[in-house]
């Protein structure tokens, strides 16, 4: 009788350690649909690690993001991964339809300058700002410090540069303005 009695109460322990454990898988994957924004809502502004973007026949996979931040605006780098390849997107809220690809720079270049020449182009200051940074995914080998100064130059021809300038390190990314309609994202599985 004892046995019988055992045996009861161990199945419905396990039958209710079950249920539990379904339900509670359930509610964590509604929750993480919910926090991915719909994919026709998706944006180079909240991109996300695992998204992948779609520039003329290429497909990048998103592996990091790097949020740079002030009290009036904020910009996005993501690092984008193709095979060997590797890439910037840079989206800004100070320009919202602006997104630019870039590929990193092995020198940076002295950013204090109003004026500077890089890979051949003549490049003018058009802003300069402090920025808190956070980051979320891969970078690759790079490291941020917590604030960095902003230095963001343009060409005449479309070029741009992106310097970061930090207490410890100086970073930067050299590439080409791209149309809105130019790109497609895909939003990852989360």
């Amino acid at each position: 009788m004892e046995y019988l009695f055992l045996a009861i109460a161990a199945s419905v322990s396990a039958a209710t350690l079950m249920l539990w454990s379904q339900a509670r898988r359930a509610r964590h994957k509604d929750q993480q649909t919910r926090a991915l924004p719909p994919a026709a809502d998706r944006t180079p502004l909240t991109l996300q690690v695992g998204d992948v973007v779609e520039h003329l026949d290429r497909d990048y996979l998103v592996e990091g993001a790097l949020l740079l931040s002030e009290s009036s605006r904020a910009a996005r780098v993501c690092r984008l991964i193709d095979g060997a390849t590797e890439r910037f997107l840079l989206a800004s809220t100070h320009a919202s339809d602006e997104v630019w690809l870039l590929a990193p720079v092995a020198q940076a270049p002295d950013a204090q300058a109003d004026e500077i020449t890089h890979a051949g182009e003549r490049l003018r200051l058009e802003r300069r700002w402090r920025a808190s940074t956070l980051t979320a995914g891969r970078m690759g080998q790079r490291s941020f410090d917590a604030e960095m100064t902003v230095f963001e130059y343009v060409a005449g021809t479309g070029r741009f540069l992106l310097v970061l300038v930090g207490p410890t390190r100086t970073l930067a990314f050299f590439g080409d303005r791209l149309l809105p309609h130019a790109i497609e994202i895909l939003p990852g599985r989360g």
